[in-house]
């Protein structure tokens, strides 16, 4: 991220930023004390915010400029077992959040991710301003990127994206209790793989933090009701750190639902080996109709049971 000191008259200092708006986006709003914070792109996709007083103690303009190196998953994700779990979460069809800090690489992880989709499927993602431009990376698949605007917000674009039947949802932040409900409804929603980003610190920090946002839109009476939906659309947590700029995975937590899906429990601690392989390799290379067909408790238990096996 760059950050720019601008010195000179207030007068001054406002036209030349908001040339610098105008030129960034043609959609560049005014800057004023009415509206004293902006946010928008450059045509190289980089992010611009840009706040003044009253809102900040001073003008500020910031430029986030992405990482576009064709980073793809087997580069961040290296291990063989960790490659393994990944890929069969991602193909059972659940709903994942990707949350760390901030620069934890949340964003690039959603991105590299949809490597792992298949190419038929339909993907749609939804985001406050576009920074991903997944569709520009992945020519081979079918991906429609939906963003915020003054006369469509995050509610719109979910009718939209149920509108165009898409088998894949991905909501590029939540960052408020508006976003976390629009979430929630993409999850009841959705038959398939749902992402989302988040900033929290911790897996443990998700449901309380979370019952909070939703509280917070006023669309909840009971804080149980928060933490109900919270639980029970909310299947995984990817969780991201950054040390010594390296990005990796360091935790995936699972969400226990608070009502059991299914009382039908097939495998368990002693199911042979070969039994467990026979469904990860199903899961791996079988169809689509193959996989649907499969209860994706006993799917979820397989993957866990071979993944901290020995074989």
């Amino acid at each position: 991220e760059i950050s720019l000191g601008l010195v000179g008259s207030e007068m001054c200092i406002r036209d030349r930023v908001q040339r610098k708006l105008t030129k960034y986006s043609e959609k560049g709003k005014q800057l004023d004390t009415n509206n004293p914070e902006i946010s928008t792109h450059r045509k190289d996709k980089a992010r611009i915010t840009v706040t003044q007083s009253p809102y900040s103690s001073s003008r500020v303009l910031r430029i986030r400029i992405f990482d576009k190196s064709d980073c793809g998953f087997d580069d961040l994700v290296t291990d063989r077992k960790l490659k393994f779990l990944v890929k069969s979460l991602m193909k059972i069809g659940l709903t994942i959040a990707i949350q760390g800090e901030l620069g934890a690489g949340k964003s690039t992880m959603m991105s590299v991710l949809m490597e792992i989709l298949d190419d038929k499927e339909q993907i749609v993602t939804l985001e406050d301003i576009l920074e991903q431009y997944n569709s520009l990376k992945y020519g081979n698949k079918s991906i429609v990127e939906l963003q915020t605007t003054e006369k469509k917000n995050l509610l719109d674009a979910l009718s939209t994206l149920l509108r165009l039947s898409a088998d894949v949802a991905a909501l590029g932040e939540v960052r408020d209790g508006e976003a976390l409900f629009v979430l929630v409804q993409l999850a009841q929603a959705i038959g398939k793989t749902v992402l989302f980003t988040t900033h929290m610190a911790s897996p443990e920090d998700y449901i309380p933090r979370g019952k909070n946002m939703l509280i917070a839109t006023g669309k909840y009476f009971t804080e149980q009701a928060a933490v109900f939906d919270l639980v029970n659309y909310t299947n995984i947590i990817f969780q991201l750190e950054s040390i010594d700029d390296k990005r990796y995975i360091s935790k995936i937590v699972e969400i226990v639902p608070l009502v059991e899906k299914s009382s039908v429990q097939k495998i368990g601690i002693d199911t042979p080996i070969e039994e467990l392989q026979k469904l990860a390799l199903k899961l791996s290379v079988g169809t689509e109709e193959e996989i649907g067909g499969m209860n994706v408790e006993q799917l979820k238990l397989a993957i866990c049971l071979l993944y901290t096996s020995d074989a």
